[in-house]
């Protein structure tokens, strides 16, 4: 925000026109017949406006001292946005590797998940042979050494030309 004291000039002002070139004394004399003025209005303005335009400018010290106000409030702001933007470097510094530690914990029990799944599917495939009626008999042949009445056991030995 710019403070009241650095105010830049008016670009309209009769002094600013003259360095310009386009001020001429025919239009003021004709502002002065169109405002009816007497010869105390200069370019159709009164008294009042015009002591206010020729008023003695600031005095260095109160600009100086102004300059300083808006220096040290400069230097404050960067001071407390440096001082914030080193604390958040350092809390990222910190924070990436306990980052990655948790990447790499989360990778361990995403492969641990993938192990367990595989062996939960395979109970549940032998679970459901086990309770399936039509894999019973089948079932029960291999977990048994009972045979049907119509079977025979049939015994092998060895031959005598593999024993030495």
């Amino acid at each position: 925000m710019v403070s009241p004291q650095f105010r830049p000039p008016d670009p309209n002002s009769p002094r600013r026109r003259r360095q310009r070139g386009s001020y001429s004394p025919q239009n003021t004399s004709q502002k002065r017949r169109s405002v009816g003025g007497n010869g105390d209005d200069r370019l159709g303005r009164s008294p009042q406006h015009r002591r206010k335009s020729q008023q003695k400018p600031k005095t260095k010290t109160t600009l100086n001292r102004a300059v300083v106000a808006q220096t040290l409030e400069l230097s404050v702001k960067l001071g407390v946005n440096g001082i914030l933007g080193a604390a958040a470097i350092i809390g990222l510094v910190k924070l990436v590797p306990h980052t990655l530690n948790r990447h790499t914990g989360l990778q361990q029990i995403q492969a641990e998940s993938y192990a367990v799944e595989a062996r939960v599917q395979n109970l549940q495939q032998e679970f459901r042979r086990y309770f399936d009626p039509r894999e019973a008999e089948a079932i029960a042949r291999q977990e048994t050494i009972r045979l049907a009445p119509d079977q025979r056991r049939i015994y092998m030995q060895p031959s005598e030309s593999t024993t030495p």
